[in-house]
């Protein structure tokens, strides 16, 4: 007799080249590139029957493909433009009040939060799987979706950051949409069967003592480099989104601090940054009188090219607020890149088997510049760190043995 194949339904906001080339949409920036990796461990897999459901931002419309034993639904998710303007003239026919804001706010909820709901509802129970694995709770484009499924499929949500700790300063539409997004945040997570975390101490902090919650293994983009044997341009790199949550002014704060005892280092900063507060960070760079030691890269598409930057520096430097065990940090211990980061969210599990990476106190400038200098002065140290950091990944994150970890975390859940 046959063995019937489980069915699972990954269902998150996806999007990559592979995607543009079957969409034949826009080509739009490649987003969630651990989603590409997941996917790619399912590929003509006799075991599993794998879906991916996920809004489609080429061209906003249902589409439907099948490659490598994958079946792909990327759903309309949202109004057309027309819809806004129409919604817009019809409240100026019926006389009402109405901002372009709230127009936009109308819009937007209804696009990112009530349109995508029926779609996935809809989809999933044509589909009906065993189990729906929703990569983010935190995202509007699928939270409200996942939420209707609740009590009708298993569904493990795999966290990866949390809406509920941003500290984000906004105008009344943003703190609206923020207001919701917390809301169907929570209730994913206190209700969802399952729940996988790098960090579980935080998600106990927050939400409390639950059944069925599991440690995860994060997805790692292996980069083609494998050691920085690179001639040193730069003595730091810091690549991530330039924001104060990220560290950046710590960062540049403990270089100041450095500068005064004439250690003059030069550092690469790469990544997206809001122009108005670029023109703050320089402003304290300026005050600083470090302008002639920092460089701003901006945002780069091509992530082997970041890499290849990266590797031209003597250590990354990431002094994040809140974070788990990040892309940038996995990627830098993958080419013997020292890494040096604040002892936060899941970022400590980077030691978790030997001492890898450099932990530093959160907000603690004294103590950043201090472990900086230990880095760039204890050549012996660094290189046991890097080779220590390059065997942790290849042991514990290497692609197959995610696989099995996944698999079994499926059917316990489902069972």
């Amino acid at each position: 007799m046959e063995r019937k194949k489980k069915k699972i339904v990954l269902l998150s906001v996806y999007w990559s080249k592979e995607v543009s080339m079957m969409v034949k949409g826009s080509e739009l920036p490649e987003s969630s590139f651990w989603i590409q990796e997941c996917i790619n461990l399912f590929k003509n897999k006799e075991d599993v029957e794998f879906f991916v459901v996920a809004p489609n931002y080429g061209r906003n419309k249902t589409q439907r493909f099948y490659q490598d034993s994958i079946h792909y639904v990327f759903f309309k998710y949202g109004l057309d433009f027309i819809a806004y303007i129409l919604y817009y003239f019809y409240n100026l026919l019926c006389k009402r009040k109405i901002t372009i804001l709230k127009c936009r706010l109308f819009v937007n909820v209804f696009t990112r939060f009530f349109y995508p709901k029926n779609a996935i509802k809809r989809i999933v129970k044509e589909i009906n799987p065993d189990l729906v694995y929703l990569r983010g709770s935190d995202d509007p484009d699928v939270s409200v979706g996942a939420v209707s499924l609740l009590g009708k499929f298993p569904i493990l949500t795999h966290i990866r950051g949390y809406t509920c700790l941003e500290k984000l300063d906004l105008n009344f539409y943003g703190r609206k949409l923020h207001a919701i997004m917390v809301k169907h945040e929570r209730i994913l997570n206190m209700k969802s069967t399952a729940i996988m975390v790098h960090n579980t101490k935080t998600f106990l902090e927050l939400f409390g003592n639950r059944s069925n919650l599991f440690t995860s293994i994060p997805m790692t983009r292996f980069p083609e480099i494998t050691t920085c044997s690179f001639e040193k341009r730069w003595d730091i790199v810091y690549y991530a989104r330039v924001t104060k949550m990220k560290g950046i002014e710590d960062l540049l704060a403990s270089i100041a601090l450095l500068f005064k005892e004439n250690i003059c280092l030069k550092t690469l900063i790469i990544g997206h940054c809001e122009e108005k507060y670029l023109i703050q960070l320089k402003e304290k760079i300026d005050t600083y009188g470090i302008g002639e030691f920092i460089f701003f890269k901006g945002f780069i598409k091509d992530i082997h090219d970041v890499h290849l930057l990266a590797c031209q520096s003597k250590v990354l430097v990431l002094p994040t607020y809140n974070d788990g065990f990040n892309n940038t940090i996995r990627e830098a211990m993958c080419m013997r890149l020292p890494v040096i980061a604040n002892n936060v969210g899941g970022i400590p599990i980077a030691n978790l088997h030997n001492e890898c990476i450099t932990l530093t106190k959160v907000g603690d400038i004294d103590d950043l510049a201090s472990k900086i200098k230990q880095v760039l002065n204890d050549e012996e140290r660094t290189k046991r760190l890097v080779e220590n950091s390059y065997n942790e990944m290849m042991t514990y994150y290497h692609p197959q043995n995610i696989y099995g970890f996944l698999l079994d975390i499926f059917n316990k859940v489902i069972m």
